[in-house]
């Protein structure tokens, strides 16, 4: 039989299947090519440099080098929301999910893969439905060339490329933030809120790098599921934004004898707001997201934090709703195991507990543990970045794709 490059697996009534195509920023012409950038001095081993010298914020990169994460800031372009959109409404009803991956050569360059995975009752029909979105989706994605993983060997070598490290798996995960309320005229104990993530701003070539120069394997796992925000999570959505906006000003007093009035909540005054966006922003069109690092060896948390401080950045001034994102990590053997199902089968099964450490599980109802993973198409745009060349910089993309290990 002819190798279709599509990944199957099932059985009884059903049937999943998984495709891929390599992605790459259009070749720059021959005439210009891009200048070698000059060996830094010895002393200067193992840290990154990129933009330009303003805004320099200093971290640590992923083997505990120092990193200049640079402020140059780049909005989401848009054609990138346009196709968001676009993968929305076509995916939606078929279940369809699609992930973006990025994986690190020896060279110090990066391949980059769309992928994608699709449910039927029937094998055929669902290798048919995987084949015709890995050729048509990445169409729409502008300044890309797009090849698709013709051989299975190949594709599986994309989907499970080295066996990790349990302390080099770290998930990104939009922050949860719980208090205990401070007002006894509630039926909720525990006021729990999502800080959304900042939109897609902000330049992810000190990303790009950082994940080329890994000195061992390393990947990058986007995932999206579009899904359709129902009645239901947005009536409780509502009923939330209402009580936060109640909790937020003076209540009525305890008992007749005692007129004063009951005070404000404090968290509910700090995050209100963020339920009065969430009605807003969560009426139809959504995804559900996942955004993993994984690496054959172990590794910090410098290169998650960085990751996530590009997908949101903190806000100064605002306090924990302006917060970056928060980085999970499997705290048990079995949890490692499903964060790396996650990523070979494009699943996205917690990883773990959901409410923050050190609170109980009943501290956040089902409103809040929902928006942990749900994205409208601007958050999702700040999470999903393809291979976009940037003017003036070099790429760190690999334009053969068949380098891949």
């Amino acid at each position: 039989m002819t190798d279709s490059g599509i990944l199957t697996a099932g059985g009884a009534g059903s049937w999943w299947a998984w495709a891929g195509a390599h992605l790459a920023p259009v070749r720059p012409p021959a005439a210009a090519p891009a200048p070698a950038s000059p060996a830094p001095p010895s002393s200067f081993r193992g840290q990154h440099f990129g933009g330009t010298a303003t805004n320099v914020v200093q971290s640590r990169d992923i083997h505990g080098n120092i990193v200049f994460n640079l402020g140059d800031r780049q909005d989401a372009p848009p054609e990138l929301v346009s196709w968001l959109g676009a993968y929305w409404h076509s995916c939606v009803d078929i279940g369809a999910t699609v992930e973006l991956r990025l994986l690190n050569h020896a060279d110090r360059t990066l391949s980059a893969y769309l992928l994608c995975r699709v449910s039927a009752q029937e094998q055929t029909a669902a290798i048919a439905t995987a084949a015709r979105l890995r050729d048509t989706l990445p169409a729409g994605l502008p300044q890309l060339t797009a090849t698709p993983v013709l051989a299975r060997s190949r594709l599986s070598g994309v989907l499970e490329p080295f066996v990790p490290h349990q302390q080099g798996i770290a998930e990104i995960r939009k922050r949860l933030t719980v208090a205990r309320s401070t007002r006894t005229d509630t039926p909720m104990p525990w006021l729990a809120v999502v800080t959304p993530l900042a939109g897609g701003a902000g330049s992810w070539q000190g990303i790009w790098a950082n994940l080329a120069a890994f000195p061992a394997p390393v990947l990058l796992s986007v995932r999206l599921e579009p899904f359709r925000i129902g009645p239901g999570l947005r009536a409780h959505l509502a009923e939330w934004a209402g009580e936060f906006a109640r909790l937020a000003v003076p209540g009525p007093p305890p008992n007749p004898t005692w007129p004063m009035p009951r005070p404000a909540d404090p968290f509910a005054v700090t995050t209100k707001h963020l339920f009065a966006s969430a009605v807003d922003r969560y009426t139809e069109r959504a995804f559900r997201i996942r955004v993993s690092l994984a690496a054959s060896v172990a590794m910090s948390d410098d290169a998650a934090q960085l990751l996530a401080n590009t997908i949101s950045p903190p806000q100064p001034g605002a306090g924990f709703v302006g917060d970056a994102p928060v980085i999970i990590r499997p705290r048990t053997p079995q949890h490692a195991m499903t964060a790396w199902r996650n990523i070979t089968a494009l699943n996205a099964d917690p990883i773990g507990p959901v409410a923050p450490e050190g609170l109980p599980e009943e501290s956040i109802g089902d409103v809040a543990r929902a928006l942990v993973t749900t994205a409208d198409i601007h958050e999702a745009a700040s999470v999903f970045r393809p291979p976009y060349p940037i003017e003036g910089s070099p790429t760190v993309f690999a334009y053969d794709a068949a380098s891949i290990r």
